[in-house]
């Protein structure tokens, strides 16, 4: 198969209690891999051979044949967003590194403003998407995006550098309806390293 799914870089029960083990198989071993899994088999019906990452098929969204557009954008966002996402959660407490927290420092005030801006676009997301934290390369600066089912900011020339799931398959065993408990604590799984990491891809 061209994509695989990745393996998470720690034990299934290491994000309790804000991602129970129940809920982590669940969301990366069948949603997660039905992404992978429906990529893979769009590509083979379109016949496409290339040797991309889905991070580049993301970023050359509109150039891909009109059939293969759609599949790329959905299946392909819903592989490339949650890779990030479980690439950047950590059982261990984080901080902001010296670099990126003077980046956000510059571009939002202080963490607590940065939090503040996505906490309310993840609130005001209608239906199931995504807020990430972008490096947009225009201006030069950070920026909180929040996008619609498994859109990409890969798509819109923008870095993501760290990804909420607010789809309800990922707070809805441990949390239900309440997603803004559950973007709350999520907040102390950010893996702050690998965030800043992203800044030299």
């Amino acid at each position: 198969m061209r994509y695989r799914l990745p393996a998470l870089p720690y034990p299934l029960e290491a994000l309790a209690p804000v991602i129970s083990r129940e809920a982590l198989d669940l969301h990366h071993g069948v949603h997660h891999q039905a992404y992978v899994d429906k990529l893979n088999a769009a590509l083979v019906e379109h016949a496409w051979n290339g040797r991309e990452s889905v991070d580049e098929l993301l970023r050359n969204l509109e150039s891909l044949p009109d059939p293969l557009r759609e599949p790329v954008r959905n299946f392909g966002g819903g592989h490339s967003n949650h890779s990030l996402f479980w690439e950047t959660l950590t059982p261990s407490p984080s901080q902001p590194t010296r670099h990126l927290a003077k980046l956000i420092d510059r571009d939002f005030g202080n963490l607590a403003v940065l939090r503040h801006h996505f906490d309310k676009e993840a609130a005001g997301l209608f239906g199931s998407g995504w807020v990430f934290l972008v490096w947009d390369p225009a201006p030069g600066a950070l920026d909180v995006v929040a996008l619609p089912n498994q859109d990409s900011p890969w798509s819109q020339a923008r870095l993501p550098l760290l990804a909420c799931d607010v789809w309800e398959h990922a707070h809805y065993l441990d949390y239900r309806q309440r997603r803004d408990a559950w973007v709350r604590d999520w907040w102390h799984l950010v893996d702050w390293r690998q965030v800043e990491k992203r800044l030299d891809l």
